[in-house]
């Protein structure tokens, strides 16, 4: 499956899910206080944000698939030890190193990355777990003008601070909400993203901006559970590589997985099929 790549001004995480920021986000952090009463406490929230619709300032650029097919067989091939690429079939596993391209390390260590997977020199990284809640930090200020070392894929992003690449479309708008999935579901009983597949390579990309009616949202809402979200008018849903999202005002959630991270501007890339899942099947 794929996994993707999520950068912001103090830390790298690899996500599996989704990437989320305005409504449903903002639902998934501010609904915690009612977390006593169960999942109902979505739907309580839900309502409450919808009376009081909010819309947020923020810059969104993004590359663009722009043929879904083309894309999905050219992820369906992996590079091989000699450089050639080799086409991958279901039955065939992939086997893929996580390491430093040497190509790369240089200009990788002077963008002073701080992977959450391995900060191996901060003294201050931790794994912790407060009231059952796992969390992973590091502290950028630890190991500035060290060698980090690096677990996973490199980045073929430009570093937050420049301009993205002159191909990208770039989008200054007033948001509802942006959320990117990677997964079609991103709950048991939420349709993100009905055409996305485990390595299909996409990240898909939902914007609603700021423009909506309450009566409109609401018809977005109750179309999730069937994935009918789509047709409703002002949903657009597109298909990216990468993003990069600049937040223009405080305000909303940074959420990843499920999780909050701290405000700050945030970009994403694909890292196709990079991860292999075992399951066992249970036969009754």
């Amino acid at each position: 499956m794929d996994l993707v790549r999520v950068e912001t001004l103090a830390q790298v995480v690899y996500s599996f899910l989704s990437i989320g920021w305005g409504f449903i986000a903002d639902i998934d952090i501010e609904s915690e206080r009612l977390r006593m009463i169960g999942s109902p406490r979505f739907t309580i929230w839900s309502i409450a944000r919808l009376i009081g619709l909010r819309s947020y300032p923020a810059r969104l650029s993004y590359s663009k698939i722009d043929n879904l097919e083309t894309e999905t067989r050219m992820n369906n091939y992996t590079r091989g030890t000699s450089g050639d690429f080799q086409e991958v079939t279901d039955d065939e596993p992939v086997s893929i190193e996580f390491g430093m391209d040497p190509l790369q390390e240089d200009f990788e260590i002077q963008r002073e990355r701080i992977e959450s997977f391995s900060s191996i020199i901060s003294k201050r990284t931790a794994f912790m777990s407060v009231n059952e809640a796992p969390s992973f930090s590091s502290i950028p200020d630890v190991i500035e003008g060290s060698e980090v070392w690096v677990r996973g894929p490199m980045s073929k992003l430009p570093p937050l601070s420049d301009p993205v690449p002159s191909d990208w479309v770039v989008v200054e708008d007033e948001f509802v909400m942006i959320h990117a999935s990677y997964l079609s579901h991103i709950s048991e009983d939420v349709i993100l993203a009905p055409k996305s597949k485990l390595n299909d390579g996409v990240i898909w990309l939902l914007v609603i901006k700021n423009g909506i009616s309450r009566t409109t949202f609401l018809q977005f809402l109750l179309g999730l559970s069937s994935g009918n979200h789509l047709a409703v008018p002002n949903v657009e849903m597109i298909p990216v590589r990468a993003f990069r999202l600049e937040p223009l005002s405080q305000g909303s959630h940074l959420v990843v997985d499920g999780e909050l991270l701290k405000h700050s501007p945030v970009q994403a890339e694909i890292m196709p099929g990079i991860t292999n899942v075992y399951a066992r099947q249970k036969f009754s």
